[in-house]
C-alpha cells in the first residue's frame, strides 16, 4: 500500500477501508498485498479524467460466518 501512497496523495483520491479490526483473511499474506495492491493500482491507472478517484474497500457478515469483501 505504502508503494501506492505517491500515487494517491498526487490524484487527490480518496480511499477507504471500512473492514472490522477482527477480519480473519486464510491467504497467503504476499499473494493478497499483491492482489490488493494490484486492484488498486488498477483502479487508478484507468479512473475517469473528469472526477476523482474514490476507492472504497469494505467487508459485509452475512451472519453465517463468511465476509464478502467488496473492491
Amino acid at each position: 500500500m505504502h508503494s501506492l501512497k505517491a500515487e494517491i496523495q498526487n490524484l487527490d483520491a480518496d480511499l477507504q477501508v471500512q473492514v472490522k479490526n477482527n477480519i480473519r483473511v486464510f491467504a497467503v499474506p504476499a499473494y493478497l498485498e499483491s492482489i490488493v495492491l494490484n486492484i488498486i493500482s488498477n483502479a487508478l491507472r484507468y479512473r475517469s479524467d473528469q472526477r476523482i478517484p474514490q476507492l472504497i474497500i469494505s467487508s459485509n457478515d452475512d451472519n453465517s460466518g463468511t465476509h464478502k469483501d467488496c473492491f
